[in-house]
Order: structure tokens, then C-alpha cells, then sequence
């Protein structure tokens, strides 16, 4: 069963002295939640090994405690203090009580707890999943009254408000006794009339109620109210009733009708969460949004959105295997993170959406055909492993385009950067072996292609490189500096040569590459980040120009045992020394070719006022050479400006 885990955070250990004090006495352990007026709280038992549970308690709670020559007042029943708690007969809370804290008796079990005059504060379901036959409450009590059968034939020993409005809590096992002595919990229950809330919890993990039958003057379905009532069958929710979070969720066996009448603005987080059993919902117009996993792990097999719903959140339809058909609405714009992830869907039309979350449609592998005329951005993985996808059109509106996008879109045999497009996220085409090039609309200001490959428009930054490029040797252009992340992960390149400006290759750049056997490392290059390399086992020769051995360099074990590493003449033994380099047990000494001098410009061999002239007309845009542009940028800022020319002046001063 997938579950909602309401989670509980306990201490390990517990402070005996200064600001906190727990004692046992009495058969209770107690809190000190007032030392300077002598006032302490039911505490959950506890020993070496951790919490226990008060079992066979009866009678009234106890009202004061003496502890140490000191007499305490009880004031209330700390967090999850009686979760669990067998009572043996009726328990009686005092009108001393004011409070009952989270989850204060969570899971009681028993006949019946009497609700004190003093007590006005009920905490986060304090008698959620209870297996109470009955609740009681004193008459003097302010906030809280119990339904007798005078009121409600069926409804005697519920928990309300004072006003009778509000069911707070529903004994969980109120029902009949067999004349063998068992008994029966209620599965079928009529709400009052005069009822028109349902409070948080207040049903939770019922494990007998198989109907509810709501009036049509409902106004509100608490938080949890009915979460894992596993033998609930069907729901009619009346017009203007509206839900709280996880209402209806984790009732994953039986519950295979939901009915909304009509008035609801929102579907909340968890609502039908894990409802393996529901196949079909028809949603009203007038909602605006559905929550974060409103219906994930359900058994819906299609959804079609009102006009009216403007937003889904996160992980709102995934995870739900049979969900085959999803329309969507003119008014929805955004569209939460993995949203519709784990789907059966082959295509879908975005309509008007903007805005397109993480994983938005993770392992949708079914999904051939998408439409967005109008997305601003497309989020991080947003059609991760969606093999059967085979073209995308991106919209002229698309400004963002997070990372690994189309990862593992193996069909995918198309793609064009829209003219809008300013931010691009690492990896985008990673594992896209059908893709041959990527293609940058004219007149886009960030970013170009060439030979099929990404850059930025000044080709100072590799970003992509496509799976499914038919040149099996990548030669990169000598104006690149940066070898972006995952840039040319899984693609089948059997050969790379970077021009001599590239000083940083990035983490994952040429991973996971089964066919990748030379690699020529660029003279200037200083640093090469984690697992850049790996996941390349048939490299065979690595040649790096650089006399200093860049930092990094981690290649697979089959590529230290087996390859040559080859190097500049004279600085075998500076690799030799590098406790990554050195792990090549063939390294070889090769003569190369010095690289150019930084700053020279004109490729005179030195550097002087003829380079400043030309860096100065690139700054006023009277020379727009975009290979002059990329050695202009000294300083490897990505622009040519002033800074650059002062680091020319005081290389000329040198």
C-alpha cells in the first residue's frame, strides 16, 4: 500500500534538568510545561528502547501529581501521549484539562472518552484512526457537545462543535454488539442535516464505513477527514462543498465513484491520492486548481480539465497507469512538476500553458505528439524518457529551456531553437540518438549551431552535442572555452580535438560514450571536473598538450590499464607525479606545436599596439570577426571589453 506518511519527529533522548523535565509517577509520565506555576502535561511513556503505549487505563485522568515534595497541576495530554492506548473502561479527562495536544490519542482504543468542562483546545487529529464506540462530554464544556440519538438516530456519541455544525470526531468502532460479544463497526452513515462541516481527521482510517451520504447544505471536508477508509466505496460531494487536503485519499481498494456537484474551486493537495479503484472523475466547472498529488497512484483512465482551472501542482496525475486521454483547457497555464509523469498517453495539446515543471512528463513512453503554442519555459527533464516522442515544435514564446530535456528521447529527430530562447540547461539532447543536429533559428541573440552542435552565440561554450550526429569525430572550434555539463554525454563520437582555448571541460561532459577511443585536451586546459570521462571504457589514446597536468583527468579503470596517455615533451614526469595522471601505466612523450601567444591577435607571434587597436575596434563593433572576438577575450569573461584590453597592456608591459 503507498501511503501519506504523517510524519512524527521524536527526541532520542530527554533533558531531566533546566528548561524541560519529564517524571513518572503514578503509572504516567508527565512533562513540566510550567515550572514556575507547578504545571505539567500526560507525557508518552518511554524506556531504553524508545515510546511505549499506556495500555488497560480506566477512570478519571489524574488531576494533580506530587513529585519531589512538589504537587503539580495536570493541564493537559501532550503530543501523541495516549497514541495506541488500550483503555479498559471509560476514561474521563477533568475540567483541569485545557488542552490535547497533536495527535493526543491517535489510535485510542476502547469504550468511550469523556470530554472535560476546561477543555477548549483540541490539536492536529488528537482522536484520529480512534477505535472508540462512543465520546462523551461534559455539559459545562464551551466548545464541544455530544450527538445523542434524540438528535440523530444514528449519531449518538459523535463528537461536534457546541453549536452542532461541525462533526469533530466519529467513534470508529460505534456500532452494535453481536450477542457473541463482537461488534460491528458503522459502515454506513447519513450526515445530519444540521451538520454542515467535517472537521480534519475526523474519519480517518474508519475501517468499517463503506458509504457516507452527504446533505446538500455541506459546506466544508476537513483536512484527512476520511484518508484511508479502505472499504469506502463512493462519494457524492454536494454543490459548494468544498475539500480540504487528502480528504479522500489513500481509500485505494473500493472507492470507485467520486461525484462533484458543482461549486468547488480546488481539488487539494492529496484529495484522491492512492485510489487504485477510481477509474473515472468528471470535473466541474469552476475550479481553478488541482493540487500537489491530487491524484497520483489513481486509476483514472482519462480526465478531461473545465475551462475554468488555471493550474495543476506536483506529482498531480503521475504515477496513475491507466490514465490514457488528458484535454486540456484554454485557460490552464501552469502545469506543476511531474505532473503527468508515468502516463499512458500518446499526445497532448498544451493549449495556452506557459509554464511546464521538472519531469513534467517523466516516462511518458507512450507520448509520440506534444503541442505548445504558447510555453515560456520548459522545465528541468520535462520530457525525460519519453522514447516514442519524434518531433517537438518549440514555440517562439519558449525563453527557457531548462536542463536534460529530452534525455533518453530516442526518436526524437527534430529540434529547432526558437528566436526568443535565452536560457538553455545542461545536457538537452542527451541520449536523442535519432536526432542528427540541432538547429537555431535566425535571429536568436544567445545561442548557435554549428555542424548540428549548440553553442552560445560567441561559440565560446559547447552545450550540445546530439546522440544521434552521423560525424563520428567532433572537432571542436578553437574559439571554445568551456566544455558545458553532459554537452556530449552518450553521443557516439569516436573521436574529439578542442581547439587550444578550451580551459574547462565539466562534470559528466563526455560520459557514459561506448564507442569514444581518441581524445586530444586542449594546451590551456586547467581543470577537468568529476566523471567528465567516465563511463567511456574503449578510449584507447588520450593526448594532452598542456605541460601542466589539468586538475581532474578521472577516466575509467580499463582506460588507465590499457590506453596511452600521450604529453608534451619534458612533462612525462610532472604527470607522473599527479595522483590522477599517474594511473595511466602507458604514458609517452610526443613534440607538439606551442600554442599561440594570449593577446596576439594580428598572429604576429608577439603582442603590441596592433592587438589593442583590434581589441578596441571589437569593442566598438567595427570588427565583428567572431574568431578574433573569442582570442579578444583574455580575460574569459564571455565579452570583450576593457578589462581586456588592460590585461593586453600588461602583457605588452611584462
Amino acid at each position: 500500500m503507498k501511503k501519506l506518511v504523517l510524519t512524527w519527529l521524536v527526541a532520542t533522548c530527554f533533558t531531566l534538568t533546566g528548561a524541560a523535565q519529564i517524571f513518572e509517577a503514578n503509572n504516567f509520565f508527565f512533562n513540566v510545561v510550567d515550572a514556575a506555576n507547578a504545571k505539567v502535561e500526560i507525557q508518552r511513556p518511554f524506556n531504553d528502547d524508545g515510546y511505549l503505549y499506556y495500555n488497560g487505563i480506566s477512570g478519571t485522568l489524574p488531576e494533580t501529581v506530587t513529585y519531589n515534595g512538589i504537587t503539580y497541576t495536570v493541564v493537559g495530554v501532550g503530543e501523541r501521549a495516549m497514541q495506541g492506548a488500550k483503555l479498559s473502561s471509560d476514561l474521563i479527562i477533568p475540567d483541569s484539562y485545557t488542552y490535547l495536544a497533536d495527535w493526543a490519542f491517535r489510535e485510542v482504543s476502547g469504550n468511550s472518552v469523556t470530554i472535560g468542562a476546561g477543555l477548549v483546545n483540541l490539536g492536529l487529529g488528537t482522536f484520529s484512526c480512534n477505535k472508540l464506540k462512543e465520546f462523551k462530554c461534559s455539559a459545562n464544556n464551551p466548545l464541544f457537545t455530544v450527538l445523542t440519538s434524540t438528535d440523530d438516530s444514528n449519531s449518538a456519541g459523535v463528537l461536534v462543535s457546541k453549536d452542532k455544525t461541525v462533526l469533530e470526531f466519529f467513534p470508529g468502532a460505534k456500532g452494535s454488539s453481536s450477542w457473541w460479544g463482537g461488534s460491528s463497526a458503522v459502515s454506513r452513515y447519513t450526515v445530519p442535516s444540521f451538520i454542515t462541516a467535517i472537521g480534519d481527521y475526523a474519519f480517518q482510517k474508519h475501517e468499517g464505513l463503506r458509504s457516507i451520504t452527504f446533505h446538500n447544505g455541506m459546506t466544508k471536508i476537513g483536512n484527512y477527514a476520511f484518508y484511508e477508509c479502505l472499504e469506502l466505496t463512493s462519494v457524492s460531494i454536494p454543490y459548494g462543498c468544498q475539500l480540504g487536503k487528502g480528504s479522500f485519499g489513500a481509500c485505494e481498494f473500493n472507492l470507485t465513484s467520486v461525484t462533484l456537484g458543482g461549486g468547488q474551486t480546488e481539488i487539494p493537495d492529496y484529495c484522491f491520492f492512492d485510489s487504485d479503484a477510481l477509474k473515472s472523475i468528471t470535473l466541474p466547472e469552476g475550479l481553478e486548481s488541482i493540487g500537489d498529488y491530487a491524484f497520483n497512484y489513481s486509476g483514472i483512465t482519462s480526465v478531461k480539465f473545465p475551462s475554468t482551472l488555471k493550474s495543476i501542482g506536483y506529482n498531480s496525475f503521475s504515477y496513475a497507469p491507466n490514465l490514457t486521454s488528458v484535454t486540456i483547457n484554454d485557460a490552464l497555464e501552469y502545469v506543476g512538476e511531474r505532473a503527468f509523469g508515468m502516463l499512458s498517453i500518446t499526445s497532448i495539446d498544451l493549449k495556452n500553458v506557459k509554464y511546464l515543471g521538472d519531469f513534467a512528463f517523466q516516462s511518458c513512453s507512450t507520448l509520440a505528439s506534444v503541442t505548445m503554442n504558447h510555453v515560456e519555459r520548459i522545465g528541468k527533464a520535462a520530457f525525460f524518457g519519453c522514447k516514442a516522442l519524434s518531433s517537438v515544435s518549440l514555440p517562439e514564446s519558449l525563453t527557457t529551456l531548462d536542463g536534460l530535456t529530452f534525455f533518453n528521447c530516442s526518436k526524437l529527430s527534430d529540434l529547432v531553437i526558437p528566436t526568443n530562447t535565452n536560457s538553455i540547461g545542461i545536457g538537452i539532447a542527451v541520449g536523442t540518438y535519432a536526432l542528427p543536429g540541432i538547429q537555431v533559428e535566425d535571429g536568436n541573440e544567445f545561442y548557435t549551431a554549428i555542424d548540428g552542435c549548440l553553442y552560445d552565440i560567441d561559440v565560446t561554450q559547447l552545450y550540445a552535442v546530439p546522440c544521434g550526429k552521423p560525424d563520428s569525430a567532433l572537432v571542436i572550434p578553437e574559439s571554445v572555452v568551456t566544455i558545458g555539463e553532459q554537452a556530449v554525454r552518450y553521443a557516439r563520437v569516436k573521436t574529439v580535438t578542442m581547439g587550444n582555448k578550451v580551459t574547462y571541460i565539466a562534470a559528466n561532459a563526455f560520459a557514459t560514450n561506448p564507442v569514444l577511443e581518441e581524445v586530444t585536451l586542449s594546451a590551456r586546459l586547467d581543470s577537468i571536473k568529476e566523471q567528465a570521462f567516465l563511463g567511456c571504457p574503449v578510449i584507447k589514446k588520450v593526448t594532452s598538450l598542456n605541460r601542466v597536468p589539468p586538475y581532474g583527468g578521472i577516466f575509467d579503470e580499463a582506460v588507465y590499464n590499457e590506453a596511452t596517455l600521450y604529453v608534451p615533451r619534458g612533462s612525462k614526469e610532472a604527470y607522473q607525479a599527479d595522483a590522477n595522471w599517474s594511473k595511466f601505466l602507458n604514458i609517452e612523450e610526443i613534440d607538439v606545436e606551442e600554442p599561440s601567444v594570449v593577446g596576439d591577435l594580428n598572429n604576429d607571434g608577439k603582442v603590441d599596439v596592433a592587438d589593442v587597436n583590434i581589441c578596441i575596434n571589437i569593442i566598438l563593433e567595427l570588427n565583428n570577426d567572431p574568431e578574433l572576438k573569442a582570442l579578444a577575450d583574455i580575460t574569459g569573461e564571455g565579452v570583450v571589453d576593457v578589462s581586456d584590453v588592460n590585461a593586453m597592456i600588461n602583457i605588452i608591459l611584462q
